[in-house]
């Protein structure tokens, strides 16, 4: 088949589009109608912008597939042909609202009968109902044909369901519209050629039409259309469903599985799912080619049937790292403190590995290379703030060896990571340089938790009571001044070294004063990093000083056994 054949591609009107005998459909798995005001609001503005102008508007790309006939399947678009055929449905309304009152009445009605053949509907000669040239999706189609279409209020609106509601909203919106355009005296001449000419005429798609499902779903990934895009979870899931669109129980399968899935992890970590159980049993994805990727390998209904599986087993464990109070660690709370440590450090690159292990590996193992991903996270991310990349592909290298299984403990999992462990000297240096200015006093009191059990003998780390106290105040007056300069205040104050953990009524005791004052009340405090704060003076010296201790016990606190 020559290419010129696979892929068309030509700028349309509205009118073109929906003039010429076509009708469309929308795959009854694509999601519902989600436009809402703002969306109605933007495209009437638009619209009203070209008619004043005296311009045109383009609405952007719609890809349709070619079917028998005139019949075309809307792969992307449906947002924009529902919005603009329920504004001209609210123009036929207004025009049957004419005829009904007498004004120019069998003018109006023959303009509303015109308009409905032209752009909206058709009788059907056995049950004399109209059908609509767009249908809608499985869920929504019902209520458009019955209500929409044929203009009549449906019964309890304020008890719709969403997509059914946002439909009707929509009607009702763009017929406010219409009356605040044309006043209270509307002329029936004006409200059709709004349709026949400002709408159909000056509204331009590029409309792209391809012969293969396959295609279509590929040009997602390069055409972004107005309004409500296509996110990777609605592309994987229309590629999902099409692939099993072909038997109603194949297709009703993959639609129970999906929803258990999504019922488990919100739509918009599903790529995050995949993506991580991906970079888990294959070679490392980047996020904007997974879409590419999985439908390179999944390419009939029986591998979307194996993929959906092995999500829906893992998608507990997905939204239980994202909580460490989910009930799935319940019966461990070291494995809960390590899922509130990741959760606090903001990364999920480790994902992967940790699907694997939870998969593949015995649980003491598993905790084992939890600890791990702490530990690397703590090192690379937190403190080294390095390219995440590397990092991630040395967690898809492990995840690959648990997953095939040529690693089958810890220790050799861990082993893959090492390209991706900083030094302990460069972790040292980095950790000596590490500032708190960041607006992350949860993280700030985290690492001086840590330190202080290293102090102390003891884990500190769960103990919320102590408040960070900045031995150089942030506010310094004028008991500090002869020992820090503005330029050195500025420098000094947010070092890690200058930060230490304090009970709340010793903090407000001492304010801001000078380290004279601060230096007794600190001997009181019951946390031995704070105690040791014995020195003299309190100088940039001493800030340095004590910001090398800590890092020195951080290299051994945060430690990997390669």
């Amino acid at each position: 088949m020559a290419t010129s054949t696979l892929i068309e591609t030509r700028t349309r009107s509205f009118g073109e589009l929906f003039s010429n005998g076509r009708t469309y459909t929308i795959p009854r798995f694509q999601r519902d109608y989600a436009w809402q005001e703002q969306h109605w609001e933007e495209l009437w503005e638009d619209i009203v912008a070209a008619v004043e102008s005296d311009a045109v508007h383009y609405m952007g790309t719609v890809v349709l597939q070619r079917g028998a006939g005139k019949a075309h399947t809307v792969i992307d678009g449906q947002q924009r042909f529902t919005t603009l055929t329920i504004v001209t449905l609210s123009a036929i309304g207004l025009l049957e609202d004419l005829a009904r009152a007498d004004v120019d009445k069998l003018a109006n009605a023959e303009r509303a009968r015109l308009l409905s053949e032209r752009f909206v509907r058709t009788k059907d000669a056995s049950s004399l109902s109209f059908k609509s040239r767009l249908r809608l999706n499985h869920a929504s189609d019902g209520f458009f044909q019955a209500y929409l279409v044929q203009l009549k209020q449906p019964p309890a609106v304020a008890r719709l369901p969403g997509p059914d509601r946002a439909l009707w909203d929509a009607l009702r919106y763009f017929r406010r519209r219409l009356d605040e355009r044309f006043g209270p005296h509307p002329s029936g001449e004006d409200v059709a050629r709004f349709i026949e000419t400002d709408l159909a005429e000056r509204l331009m798609f590029i409309e792209v039409v391809v012969d293969d499902d396959l295609r279509a779903y590929t040009l997602f990934e390069t055409l972004n259309a107005r309004g409500v895009e296509l996110s990777v979870t609605d592309l994987l899931k229309n590629y999902f469903f099409a692939l099993s669109a072909d038997s109603e129980t194949d297709l009703a399968i993959v639609q129970a599985r999906w929803h258990r899935i999504v019922s488990k992890v919100p739509l918009t970590q599903f790529p995050a799912l995949l993506r991580h159980f991906w970079n888990s049993t294959h070679q490392y994805v980047r996020e904007q080619h997974l879409f590419k990727t999985v439908r390179r390998h999944v390419r009939n209904k029986e591998d979307a049937f194996a993929l959906l599986e092995s999500l829906e087993a893992v998608a507990e464990l997905h939204g239980a790292l994202r909580d460490p109070q989910d009930p799935l660690w319940e019966q461990d709370p070291d494995i809960a403190e390590r899922v509130q440590e990741l959760r606090l450090f903001r990364v999920t690159q480790c994902n992967p590995l940790i699907f694997a292990a939870w998969c593949r590996l015995p649980r003491a193992e598993f905790k084992r290379v939890l600890r791990a991903c702490v530990v690397l996270s703590l090192r690379y991310t937190v403190i080294s703030s390095l390219n995440p990349q590397p990092s991630e592909r040395a967690y898809n290298r492990a995840a690959m060896a648990v997953s095939d299984g040529s690693a089958t403990t810890a220790h050799t999992a861990i082993r893959a990571l090492q390209a991706a462990y900083p030094p302990d000297d460069a972790f040292e240096q980095d950790f000596l340089r590490y500032s708190v200015r960041d607006g992350r006093p949860d993280l700030t009191r985290y690492l001086l938790r840590k330190l202080e059990g290293s102090v102390a003998g003891k884990d500190s780390a769960e103990d919320s009571s102590g408040t960070l106290e900045h031995i150089l105040p942030e506010n310094a007056g004028e008991a500090w001044a002869a020992a820090f300069s503005p330029e050195e205040h500025a420098a000094l104050v947010y070092r890690l070294g200058n930060v230490t953990l304090l009970e709340k009524t010793l903090n407000r005791q001492i304010g801001n004063e000078g380290f004279d004052r601060k230096k007794p009340v600190y001997a009181t405090s019951r946390y031995a990093m704070t105690r040791a704060i014995q020195s003299d003076e309190w100088t940039s010296e001493q800030i340095v000083a004590r910001q090398r201790e800590l890092a020195r016990r951080a290299v051994t606190l945060w430690q990997l056994d390669l």
